[in-house]
């Protein structure tokens, strides 16, 4: 190691000991994305009001959640002697107990406590016994996760953060013999490609240019997958130290973090992460004191999801319209400014520290024959404990289900949507049967993705599902191609018909034929965007038929408008005032004491229904109902009783200055 490092690591150390043995107990704060959706911030300022007022000897500090979603608002407690403990779903009423507890005050485990995080105590189990935890064999992604705080570099360094880059660069390590150990590690891309990564970062190497780019796709777009984000909040710099290292093993001299502008938090923290590294001489010229030099900033994506897709990302980094290419060239021949590039996944490069810190046997110990190491996995849906989860390749889908507590409100499991709105979605029958590794799920048709789970439980309808994910994938496209905007414009509107009640037999060919057209889109986002379609018609073809066909549905689980009719069921529950005022076309109405919905008004929002599930049923009795497009409150004539005291607009009294071909001003919306 060089001298450098080693002074990094002294200061670091020094700076650890005192942070994880404080002289005061220390209360830290869970913060990331999820806890701040759950209210971590006003939970932060009450507790720092109590200990102010009452002058007490504790401190607070900030740490990244757990992967624990479910459980938040989280917070954990250390005393002087090094014991951690994790406590979840914290509320206000919760402080007194907890203030008492970091005093030493407490001698019972409070119900919210989850388990010890480092050190001993004789009435708590550690956190690795926790029932959520039990699939994972070990965290190696993230084995910071709760044991850091993120915005400090002295905690990675610390926990042999930047020991393999420093190893690399003092051993001489070629760049040959790093793209070896890479590869026979197994690592594969971690963005739903699985492409090998030591064999990726060869083409680059090989390129005989003099700038060569490094690119960390941080895009992540998929509706339920935020593994990406967990690590950038959690532990930015083996991300940075990832990259320095494929950068000694390419080459390369310049880099980017290519991060969407949805995700601020992550942004602030890789921003202060690059800073640090820059001022310890981890980044730019003579990386730690060597010939190795290298630069990296960070890019903020304006959230289309199609950027998600390497070229299209490039595009966005060089101010252009993010919007995919054809290939080849690929981006390792042409790049970003036409230059030699690599881009890879944010768990890709997160993965290089510990594969050259422990060697690619080690790697491997966990996995199956076709790809090796653990995979984040983001879990959600219909299940009672939501969260991230670092699993071994090959784990069974059936356990994952069980230790998430199963399908939530006593529903059934239905289906699996994994991976995002272009990856698949497959019955329970195929789906609880299922490991997870990626060939498996090629089998059905179906893609594994970036690791999102979303359980579906049945009380979804698949067609609104479907029409959904349609609409998403049509908004998202970038419009270079007819094939895929064009497509998808059919496949939404032929879901939206079906909704409302128009489903024809033909629909069935219709949509077999935009399919196999969407084939022939430019990039994988087109090519990919029937899949959940094709899915529907071919694994749920009884519900597909009952909604397109028959214009019937199964009791609760559908939700196309046009086959609902609502029914009140009772006519005492109190609830119904309550449905009747929240109505937003006053379709409710209450005449000689009776309530009664005019379905010709009604546009099955769900807000009934939701405030009064006993008094309000949904039934599908074969009929279609016509429904009403959504009408705005602006102009909505039922609303004109409500609130009186509003001067209403009206489509006539709006004026614009829009001139159109030259031609003068037109006033009314009705010429525009």
């Amino acid at each position: 190691m060089s001298q450098s490092y080693f002074s990094l690591k002294a200061t670091a150390d020094a700076q650890y000991t005192l942070w994880s043995h404080p002289d005061n107990p220390r209360i830290d704060f869970a913060y990331d994305t999820s806890s701040i959706a759950a209210g971590i911030d006003d939970l932060v300022d009450e507790f720092k009001a109590v200990i102010k007022n009452e002058n007490l000897h504790i401190d607070t500090g900030m740490i990244a959640g757990y992967g624990l979603q479910w459980a938040n608002p989280l917070i954990q407690i250390t005393s002087s002697d090094g014991t951690t403990v994790l406590y979840g779903n914290v509320t206000k009423s919760d402080i007194s107990d907890l203030i008492k507890e970091a005093q030493g005050l407490n001698r019972n485990p409070l119900d919210i406590t989850l388990g010890m995080l480092h050190g001993q105590r004789n009435d708590l189990v550690t956190i690795e016994k926790h029932p959520y935890l039990q699939l994972e064999k070990e965290r190696r992604l993230l084995r910071n996760l709760g044991f850091i705080d993120p915005a400090n570099i002295d905690h990675y360094i610390a926990r042999d953060g930047y020991l393999a880059l420093s190893d690399i660069l003092e051993r001489g390590i070629t760049d040959e013999e790093i793209r070896k150990e890479i590869t026979d590690s197994g690592l594969a891309g971690r963005g739903g490609a699985f492409f090998p990564t030591g064999i990726k970062w060869g083409f680059l190497s090989s390129a005989d240019k003099e700038n060569k780019y490094l690119v960390c796709n941080a895009d992540e777009g998929d509706p339920g997958s935020w593994v990406n984000r967990i690590i950038m909040e959690s532990d930015p710099h083996t991300i940075i130290e990832g990259m320095i290292i494929a950068a000694s093993a390419t080459y390369s001299n310049i880099g980017y973090i290519y991060i969407r502008s949805e995700y601020p938090l992550a942004i602030k923290l890789m921003q202060k992460a690059i800073d640090d590294a820059y001022a310890k001489g981890i980044l730019g010229n003579a990386v730690l004191e060597s010939k190795l030099n290298f630069d990296l900033r960070i890019i903020k994506g304006a959230g289309a999801y199609v950027c998600g897709e390497e070229t299209g990302l490039i595009a966005s980094i060089q101010d252009s319209r993010g919007m995919p290419r054809i290939k080849p060239p690929f981006p390792a021949n042409s790049g970003v400014f036409f230059e030699p590039t690599n881009v890879n996944n944010v768990e890709s490069f997160a993965s290089i520290p510990m594969i050259i810190r422990n060697g690619s046997s080690w790697y491997k110990e966990y996995g199956v024959d076709s790809i090796s190491g653990t995979k984040l996995f983001s879990i959600s849906g219909d299940i009672k404990y939501a969260g991230i989860m670092e699993l071994p390749w090959g784990t069974k889908i059936k356990d994952v289900l069980k230790v998430v507590g199963g399908i939530s409100n006593s529903s059934s499991f239905k289906a699996l949507q994994a991976g995002g709105p272009l990856a698949g979605y497959l019955p329970s029958s195929i789906a609880e049967n299922l490991e997870l590794v990626p060939e498996q799920f090629k089998e059905h048709n179906a893609l594994i993705g970036s690791g999102g789970l979303v359980f579906v439980s049945d009380n979804t309808c698949s067609i609104q599902l479907n029409l959904l994910f349609s609409q998403f994938v049509e908004d998202e496209s970038c419009g270079r191609c007819t094939t895929c905007h064009g497509g998808n414009q059919r496949m939404t509107e032929v879901f939206k018909r079906i909704s409302k009640g128009g489903g024809r037999k033909e629909d069935m060919r219709n949509l077999d034929i935009i399919a196999n057209t969407l084939l022939y889109s430019n990039c994988v986002h087109g090519q990919a965007s029937p899949t959940i379609m094709k899915n529907t018609v071919d694994l749920f073809a009884d519900e597909y038929n009952n909604c397109t066909i028959n214009k019937v549905c199964s009791g609760s689980t559908c939700a196309c408008p046009g086959l609902i009719k609502l029914m009140i069921v009772d006519q005492f529950n109190p609830k119904l005032n309550d449905a009747l005022q929240i109505c937003p076309v006053g379709a409710i109405k209450k005449i000689n004491g009776k309530f009664d919905i005019n379905m010709q008004d009604c546009i099955r929002c769900g807000a009934c229904t939701e405030l009064a599930p006993d008094a309000i049923k949904q039934i599908s009795d074969g009929n279609v109902y016509e429904t009403p497009s959504f009408i705005p409150r602006l102009f909505s004539e039922n609303f004109k009783n409500l609130i009186p005291e509003t001067s209403l607009i009206t489509p006539e009294s709006i004026t614009t200055n829009t001139k159109i071909r030259g031609e003068k001003s037109l006033s009314g919306m009705q010429n525009l």
